[in-house]
């Protein structure tokens, strides 16, 4: 069964509380398992030994004049190299529902305007640490 994406809540982490961005417009969140080539000269097939875990992603707002301490530790995190959580929740808040929390590392911040649109922002990330995929607890 489809889950619509409307439901879904992005939120950052601003002093040590979740706050939810408002003006969301999409968001991706990409996890990958490495490998590493085990493989010698006798074999047929390809072996691999598991490698690490990695995590990117990226989402675009529109710009909240008004929003301004999610901003500021947005630019923070992009300009001081600032450590920031990122939390995604596909299916919106509550007990028992999917979330992922992300330290991230904000990589790219992207501002964008044209005729007949909202000023926009664009923002990438990396995980600089285990993405947690626990379910939310409340």
């Amino acid at each position: 069964m489809a889950v619509a994406s409307k439901n879904s809540i992005v939120m950052v982490e601003v002093s040590g509380s979740p706050v939810a961005l408002t003006e969301v417009r999409d968001w991706s969140l990409e996890m990958e398992r490495g490998t590493i080539d085990a493989s010698v000269l006798s074999t047929e097939w390809k072996r691999f030994l598991v490698g690490q875990i990695s995590a990117t992603g990226s989402m675009n707002l529109f710009f909240d004049p008004t929003d301004s301490a999610v901003e500021t530790a947005m630019d923070a995190a992009l300009f001081n190299g600032a450590a920031i959580t990122l939390l995604f929740r596909p299916q919106g808040s509550g007990s028992g529902k999917p979330q992922y929390k992300v330290p991230a590392i904000i990589t790219s911040k992207g501002v964008s305007a044209a005729t007949e649109d909202a000023v926009g922002i664009s923002i990438g990330f990396s995980a600089n640490a285990a993405v947690d995929n626990a379910a939310q607890s409340a």
